[in-house]
């Protein structure tokens, strides 16, 4: 069950990413997600496997935590419908964490995997820095796909987000998040007992707090009733010293509830006569 948000939720039942030829673990400890999600990503993986033999490593990073929560560094990663991953790339070249460049980056299977997530599965949302979208998405219109299904994963529509959005820090992997039917819809309608009987812990989230100059830490504590410690280990503090005008993440814990039943949208799939 994926309960709550994915910035402020928590998960019941979960299943651990399986190892795999084709890909590498990087923290087993944190690939805890739902079944739907870790089936999702076996599925894209084993079909470029299939289409497109002899890639590179993949590499896995944080999907949750086993009871989901709050994992850091992460804001999101909460409810076992994210999972960070490498792109593919060209042999001899496969790392985490490695920046991908036009020097580096396997676009044939890079592009294999995004569609595959995109047509397969029900995917919400993709990030990936924009110079690796520019050259994944001009090898897409080069090798056929339609342009106008492109612009609409890559830039929306009057009406609809685009699946394939920018967010500083993903030249190094893809950040995916998924819809998961059964698992939110279960969440929601199990959340109430699941909460009374204290089989979950009420899901924890996070505020943040832009510090004005001669604010102290322990002001910052009483003002959202946490421990002191609490906050600095949330922003991996070594002091009690703040600085004025950043940014520091504030742990809250319960009044975070499923809201109405997830509405998943129809998969945005290519017109017929597309590449396949």
């Amino acid at each position: 069950m994926s309960i709550g948000t994915t910035n402020a939720g928590a998960l019941f039942n979960s299943v651990k990413m399986p190892e795999g030829s084709a890909w590498e673990l990087v923290d087993p400890d944190h690939a805890w997600g739902t079944k739907e999600t870790v089936d999702f990503v076996a599925h894209c993986l084993e079909r470029v496997g299939v289409d497109l033999p002899g890639a590179s490593t993949m590499y896995i990073g944080h999907i949750s935590a086993r009871r989901g929560g709050h994992l850091s560094p992460h804001i999101s990663h909460q409810a076992g419908r994210d999972i960070d991953i490498s792109y593919y790339y060209l042999p001899g070249q496969a790392r985490w964490y490695a920046t991908a460049r036009a020097s580096n980056l396997d676009r044939e299977r890079t592009w294999a995997f995004v569609k595959t997530l995109i047509t397969d599965t029900d995917v919400e949302l993709i990030l990936m820095d924009r110079a690796v979208q520019r050259l994944v998405r001009e090898y897409a219109i080069a090798r056929g796909e339609d342009k106008a299904w492109i612009d609409e994963i890559f830039d929306g529509t009057d009406t609809l987000p685009p699946l394939i959005r920018h967010a500083k820090g993903h030249a190094t992997h893809l950040h995916v998040r998924f819809y998961n039917p059964l698992a939110q819809e279960t969440g929601r309608r199990a959340y109430d007992i699941l909460l009374r009987r204290h089989v979950i812990e009420p899901p924890s989230y996070y505020v943040r707090h832009k510090v004005k100059e001669g604010e102290t830490l322990l002001a910052l504590a009483k003002k959202y009733r946490v421990p002191t410690k609490s906050i600095q280990q949330a922003n991996r503090m070594k002091s009690d010293l703040l600085r004025a005008s950043q940014d520091y993440k504030i742990p809250q814990r319960g009044g975070v509830k499923p809201g109405p039943r997830p509405i998943i949208p129809a998969r945005r799939v290519p017109p017929e006569h597309s590449a396949s």
